[in-house]
């Protein structure tokens, strides 16, 4: 089947308004399609279903509210109402990067309430990282494959976290497109400004930097001219011009963030050691990388019990992940192709298990611009099984989760 040509790096022209009306209002409808299910599915399973006992409720007058606010949800709750603390060989909140709770904290003085305020803003984020997917898939595919590319990533299975979840997946999500969107209109202060975002979000954030580097110095060469033939010479510092000073931003979050703990802790990667706390139990090593525990699990606990499913289940949707990096490769270039392909490979070499993949998967972007684009060249029923399995597993986890059962 004919392949669709890709559309320039940078679309110079300016759009006509219905274009721009466009950009925004497919996404627009189809995100306020999927929240409304969603929405209405985790109210139905809080108030109808059986509770996990473990987690808390925190509006048990509010179901509908109270559905979105699940186990990570709880530290992020602690850091924006007490500030950080650490205790070393701990679970402790430093875990987790401070641009999110520090929004909730800020919004907790309109809302009164640092947990309405985290589903506010994940919410709003999963909003706009959406229309920003959509803009940016237009500008590289055709209409039906960037149309296909927005549903893939909606009902994938663990959008959950894009439409209200008080986690900090959405926030990250929007700030990494922002910056790559930014940087294609050659912005690279404001792309810089909000990479540096991203990387006070989550940890993975500093394989942004190294996708925008890598962009920047593709978009420089294409520019000129040039034509690099391999990923080594895409690396060569000859490519970055002056202009390019504003991407120096990017790793300022994590620095800043280190520099902190620095200060407070005395330890500056005081988020990377306590992942080895009892509980968490994946420090750095040969023990984590190689999953140990992982496979330890299904001989020290047979038979098969809920724990083999879950983090089973995350270890093969990484899979097709993975599988997807290719594609990218060839469809969108070499920056984006290792930023997708880093973006996967740092969670899954760091978690002991795979557990928590599924929502990881959601930063690598590109892979669903893929996925929709491979979509497109199949036929009609092989998109419907796709997408309704799709949205299937994504009812069931949306509902397991919000009656309080660790998922991801």
């Amino acid at each position: 089947m004919r392949k669709a040509t890709p559309k320039a790096d940078v679309d110079s022209t300016p759009d006509m308004p219905g274009k721009s009306a466009s950009k925004i209002m497919y996404p627009a409808v189809l995100f306020v399609i999927v929240w409304s299910v969603l929405f209405a599915v985790a109210w139905w399973s809080v108030a109808s279903l059986t509770m996990h006992g473990r987690q808390p409720i925190y509006f048990p007058n509010q179901p509908w509210l109270d559905a979105w606010m699940r186990w990570d949800s709880g530290w992020y709750q602690i850091i924006a109402n007490e500030g950080y603390s650490y205790v070393p060989g701990q679970q402790s909140p430093v875990a987790f990067f401070p641009l999110y709770p520090l929004l909730m904290r800020i919004g907790a003085q309109v809302t009164q309430s640092s947990l309405v305020a985290g589903y506010l803003i994940s919410l709003v984020s999963g909003f706009g990282a959406l229309v920003l997917f959509y803009s940016w898939a237009r500008e590289r595919l055709t209409s039906k494959q960037a149309r296909l590319a927005a549903i893939a990533l909606v009902i994938y299975p663990f959008s959950y976290y894009l439409f209200g979840a008080v986690h900090s997946d959405a926030l990250f999500l929007l700030a990494t497109l922002a910056a790559f969107a930014l940087l294609e209109r050659r912005r690279y202060w404001l792309a810089g400004l909000a990479a540096a975002l991203a990387t006070a979000t989550r940890p993975v954030g500093i394989i942004v930097v190294l996708g925008l580097w890598l962009r920047a110095l593709e978009m420089e060469r294409k520019s000129a001219g040039e034509e690099a033939r391999s990923l080594m010479s895409r690396l060569g510092l000859s490519g970055l011009r002056w202009h390019h000073a504003g991407l120096a931003l990017a790793p300022a979050g994590l620095v800043l963030y280190c520099l902190f703990l620095w200060y407070r802790f005395g330890d500056p990667f005081a988020f990377a050691s306590v992942a080895g706390a009892p509980g968490w139990d994946q420090p750095p090593g040969p023990h984590t990388w190689f999953k140990v525990s992982f496979f330890k699990a299904f001989f020290d606990y047979p038979p098969l019990r809920w724990g083999h499913i879950r983090i089973t289940a995350h270890a093969l949707i990484t899979i097709p992940a993975f599988a997807l990096v290719p594609s990218v490769y060839r469809r969108f270039g070499v920056a984006y192709g290792t930023y997708a392909l880093a973006v996967l490979l740092m969670p899954a070499i760091a978690s002991k298990d795979f557990m928590g993949m599924g929502r990881y998967i959601l930063a690598a972007f590109p892979c669903f611009a893929a996925l929709g684009a491979a979509l497109s060249e199949r036929a009609r029923w092989v998109r419907i099984v796709v997408a309704g399995s799709s949205a299937v597993l994504l009812l069931v986890i949306t509902s397991t989760i919000a009656r309080g059962f660790y998922v991801s």
